[in-house]
């Protein structure tokens, strides 16, 4: 550290002065923190279900070194479904995927820079009625509106 450097204040002190006064880093670190919370849910996940990464490998068709290499992978490089097939091979699924603007999470990160995440900004609802089939995007997940992807059906109960 140089004689002109300054420490003062904690890491969270750190961080909020990022958030609030550099747009492109507080979008960095708020994209890096995710992707970070999403692969540890990966690793939580296998540990919580009692697997070594061989088990999972073995489940997936796959080497345990990819499991590791996987496990490892901060970067996002990681598909959404490689994500969801080995969160299923630990007997788990993801449950829901949320958007919310940046600058409510941005927000939310500064007033809690240990835990930078938000609450959807309005109730997520599923309507129970519909049923949803593969590769179809049906049911009620925009706070009252039908959202459906071109070719898709509403399959009533």
């Amino acid at each position: 550290m140089s004689e002109d450097t300054e420490v003062t204040g904690t890491v969270d002190d750190a961080i909020r002065n990022l958030l609030e006064n550099d747009d492109e880093a507080a979008r960095e670190y708020l994209k890096e923190s995710f992707l970070t919370r999403a692969m540890l849910a990966l690793f939580n996940a296998r540990r919580d279900a009692g697997l070594t990464q061989a088990q999972v490998a073995e489940r997936l068709g796959t080497k345990q070194s990819s499991i590791a290499r996987l496990e490892r992978d901060l970067s996002g490089s990681v598909t959404l479904r490689r994500f969801v097939e080995v969160a299923l091979a630990c007997g788990m699924m993801p449950f829901d995927v949320a958007l919310a603007p940046v600058e409510d999470i941005r927000r939310a990160a500064i007033e809690r820079p240990d835990e930078p995440r938000l609450e959807p900004p309005h109730d997520v609802r599923i309507d129970p009625n519909v049923e949803i089939h593969d590769n179809e995007a049906v049911g009620d997940a925009t706070g009252g509106q039908q959202a459906t992807l071109p070719n898709a059906r509403n399959r009533r109960r």
